[in-house]
């Protein structure tokens, strides 16, 4: 079983870092991206609350892969994202850029869930086929202490 637990385990870590990567902008690096994530989180955090959250998955849904990465790599907060809203853009950039990772770490995962179940289940049947050995009656307990031995 642990085999299995590891090989889960290192599934889930795999395509978490697979999705990860795909939602990173691949010239992120560039000193004129750095620049420019700046002024987008910045441009960000100054939209009124109610457009924020829309003006980035718009952004996404386009293909904007610079706005996304600079909203997603760095603490959210800094945009004006609270965690929630910061989780449901991850989200939407995940299944824009890595959809096919998503879904294989949603079944993995339901897969981890359905063993566990499955685990739960046979060590609950298990326990109710232990034989049990009934308590002795108070008569039991009674001849046994006027004959001097112990209870």
């Amino acid at each position: 079983m642990d085999e299995t637990d590891n090989a889960i385990t290192k599934a889930e870590s795999e395509l978490t870092s697979r999705i990860s990567a795909a939602l990173r902008d691949p010239n992120r690096e560039k000193p004129s991206n750095v620049a420019n994530a700046t002024a987008i989180r910045e441009y960000v955090a100054k939209l009124p609350d109610d457009k924020r959250v829309w003006w980035v998955t718009k952004a996404i849904e386009v293909g904007e892969h610079d706005i996304a990465d600079a909203i997603l790599g760095a603490n959210h907060y800094i945009s004006g994202f609270d965690k929630k809203q910061a989780n449901l853009i991850r989200q939407i950039a995940a299944e824009k850029w890595a959809s096919r990772e998503v879904k294989q770490l949603a079944a993995v995962t339901k897969m981890r869930g359905t063993l566990e179940l499955a685990i739960s289940s046979v060590f609950g049947a298990f326990k109710n086929l232990e034989p049990r050995i009934p308590a002795p009656s108070s008569q039991t307990v009674a001849m046994k202490r006027l004959k001097g031995e112990v209870v």
